[in-house]
């Protein structure tokens, strides 16, 4: 129990450290957090328009005409141009503290489910960990950013790649130490 615990409070700060160095620090993100000079332009634009906030697959025609209208109106209104994914927001509010705890509470459970799959396995080595671990954060990327990727062309891939390297394989060291039984 002793190691379940100082497993998951260590992964954790592994996990928040790199998220921290990844996004800010050494900024491994800055090719989707690019500044445009015409932003006031654009979010003003939009909010003019009276947008519920949401996040917006921008041209895809309209659904509710069914699906092969919505395809019909696609390729007659859409197809070859310029098309965009939108993450609009009314109000920017930003809530360090309360973003803070919760991506450190959200790594602890992870760190905490972590060691318990470790621990599961009957003959666990750095080796096993060091995998399992490194797994993990494959499938991880693999299923979400690089499925985004694939579809919406996002930026970033490769800085989401080293999130899935990096802290899972230090966590798969960790893991190693700790569980090895």
């Amino acid at each position: 129990m002793k190691n379940h615990i100082l497993f998951s409070f260590l992964g954790a700060i592994i996990l928040f450290i790199w998220s921290f160095l990844s996004w800010a620090a050494i900024n491994l993100h800055q090719d989707e957090q690019t500044y445009t000079p015409l932003e006031k332009d654009v979010l003003s634009a939009i909010a003019e328009t009276g947008l519920e906030q949401g996040m917006y697959a921008l041209g895809q025609g309209n659904p509710t005409g069914g699906q092969e209208a919505q395809w019909a109106e696609w390729e007659s209104d859409f197809k070859g141009k310029p098309w965009g994914v939108l993450n609009y927001q009314s109000n920017m509010e930003m809530t360090m503290g309360m973003n803070m705890f919760r991506g450190f509470t959200k790594d602890l459970l992870i760190a905490a489910l972590v060691f318990m799959l470790l621990s599961m396995i009957k003959d666990v080595s750095y080796k096993t960990a060091i995998i399992m671990c490194l797994s993990i954060g494959l499938i991880a990327f693999m299923t979400g950013y690089y499925n985004g990727y694939i579809w919406f062309k996002t930026q970033g891939i490769y800085a989401h790649l080293l999130d899935a390297i990096v802290p899972w394989t230090l966590l798969g060291l960790l893991g190693g130490k700790l569980a090895v039984k």
